[in-house]
């Protein structure tokens, strides 16, 4: 009380309900896993939480990250100004890194484009990010400079909270540089913790990943990845369910190709084999002009889809997968393998890695096209 006036209590600010966890379109017992770990006080200051792609590697470190900066009893409420900016991604002391173009580039110089891509896709994947920078050619990775500013980050006093917490968005990209991070992995500064979320554990160096506790993320269940296409998108279920099919429940590729129902792609992909396999030089033509009236993206999007349909078709061959009696893509999936050897397959996936890169390039789309489908006509038909 001050010079005998009674103290005015202060309300609690209190936001709309916001939680990472609820941005998981399926919750796997990995996440259950987790949650066990950080309600019991003991969660890892250095973590690694790994799964195939689109399986939620991210959403699940910023949930960790949530409950570890939430200021409410009740981790994570979701509604406390801590909860805010973590689910806004301003929270001062939640600190990131991820992979860039250049020797010397530095995370902290490129938030603004990280939080806006995390925003609009909160499975991010890379060429999700590439997009951001028009920078489908270039090599992105985590450069030395960025594994100091990563100590250094670690290091600081926490501003807000009693820690501090940096998440490594695919930490694959670190290469040998992760060896930069050992002491900091071995002694971590204060109430600090760090949390990779990464698609491919293997390709960071043993020497870090021994050093971890790893959580395993499973792919999404493609039923419940075909629900949530059927009603975030209005598609027709067959069609959800070929795409979490013939995508191995990637969330990320299933979004990419939803958002562009205007094209089926299994129809294109039909029509290229059909008239590749009569060898109609007309049919080339008709094909062709189906590509060309695409964006870039989308025909890159389309032999993506082509280079996923023959997987399909290899594991169908050599009895890795069970062809589902009424499932469009596994029956042609199965078609194909019939009538096209393992060799040809490998050979054609790389005639549509190299067709990938050259529209990448900018490459004449007419003439590239043609010469694909040419090419294609006589490898399937032994020419």
């Amino acid at each position: 009380m001050l010079f005998g006036e009674a103290s005015i209590p202060v309300e609690k600010a209190v936001f709309p309900k916001a939680l990472w966890l609820d941005r998981l379109i399926d919750i796997p017992p990995a996440i259950k896993q987790i949650n066990k770990v950080l309600t019991s006080g003991r969660f890892p200051h250095f973590s690694i939480i790994s799964g195939p792609p689109g399986s939620g590697q991210l959403i699940a470190a910023l949930h960790a990250a949530q409950f570890l900066l939430c200021g409410s009893e009740h981790k994570p409420c979701g509604e406390c100004l801590s909860c805010y900016k973590v689910n806004g991604l301003i929270h001062p002391d939640l600190h990131f890194s991820f992979p860039l173009i250049g020797a010397g580039a530095l995370a902290i110089d490129h938030y603004g484009p990280f939080r806006e891509a995390v925003k609009e896709q909160a499975y991010l994947d890379l060429p999700f990010w590439q997009r951001k920078f028009d920078a489908d050619n270039k090599q992105f990775n985590i450069s030395k400079a960025e594994t100091w500013s990563v100590i250094e980050r670690m290091s600081m006093k926490p501003n807000e909270g009693d820690c501090n917490v940096m998440v490594i968005w695919m930490p694959e990209f670190l290469g040998k540089e992760g060896n930069v991070l050992l002491k900091l992995l071995e002694e971590p500064p204060g109430n600090s913790y760090l949390i990779m979320a990464t698609e491919d554990p293997s390709a960071i160096l043993p020497t870090v990943r021994s050093r971890a506790q790893v959580f395993q993320l499973p792919p999404v269940d493609e039923g419940v990845l075909a629900d949530y296409l059927c009603r975030q998108f209005s598609m027709e279920m067959d069609r959800a369910m070929e795409y979490a099919i013939i995508s191995a429940s990637d969330v990320a590729t299933c979004i990419n190709w939803a958002s562009q129902q205007s094209v089926r792609w299994l129809d294109l992909g039909k029509m290229m084999f059909q008239k590749a396999f009569i060898g109609d030089p007309m049919g080339f033509l008709e094909w062709n002009e189906r590509l060309i009236a695409l964006s870039r993206d989308e025909q890159k999007q389309f032999f993506f889809f082509v280079e996923r349909l023959l997987s399909l078709s290899l594991r169908t061959r050599h009895g890795l997968l069970t062809v589902r009696e009424g499932v469009e893509v596994l029956e042609y999936a199965a078609k194909i393998s019939g009538r096209m050897d393992a060799q040809t397959i490998d050979n054609m996936q790389i005639m549509i890695t190299d067709t990938i890169y050259a529209i990448q390039r900018n490459a004449n789309i007419r003439i590239l096209l043609l010469d694909f489908m040419i090419k294609l006509s006589g490898l399937i038909r032994g020419v």
